[in-house]
């Protein structure tokens, strides 16, 4: 991302061009937990 931002800056790249996938905040925090608990239990 900030590759992106420096090409964006220096007018190498246009930004508007790029697609950014949206982001779902909801299963990423069920997932980080569940992927947390994971090392948890394997550490255990």
């Amino acid at each position: 991302m900030m590759g992106l931002l420096f090409f964006s800056v220096f007018g190498w790249i246009d930004l508007s061009r790029v697609y950014f996938l949206p982001t779902f905040i909801w299963p990423q925090i069920i997932g980080g937990f569940v992927l947390g608990m994971g090392f948890v239990i394997g550490g255990y």
